[in-house]
């Protein structure tokens, strides 16, 4: 039997006869995938969250509809994003419940 799988395809004795430089490019290939399917997974928890939030959402007494972007930080630069604060974000949460 000749099946490939695992990383990139690779018969077993080619995978086991890599080297950890040879097998780099590839980890490093799915990380970037994995980065990608967590962004588009993150955005698609917020526009969850923001629809909810905006068909129990009182327009008068928030005018401004939600959007993805006020549940999820979709920076994926540490620097860009701001820490979470337990806190700010429970009280956020509930004022949303709230109106």
């Amino acid at each position: 039997m000749d099946a490939a799988y695992g990383i990139g395809n690779m018969k077993p004795h080619e995978f086991w006869s890599s080297t950890p430089g040879e097998l780099t490019p590839y980890v490093e290939s799915r990380a970037k995938w994995m980065e990608r399917d967590m962004r588009i997974e993150n955005q698609r928890v917020g526009v969850i969250c923001a629809t909810i939030a905006n068909v129990n959402r009182d327009p008068k007494q928030t005018p401004r509809a939600y959007t993805a972007d006020d549940f999820i930080s979709l920076s994926t630069d540490a620097k860009k994003r701001d820490p979470i604060d337990p806190q700010a974000f429970f009280d956020r949460m509930n004022k949303i419940a709230r109106s």
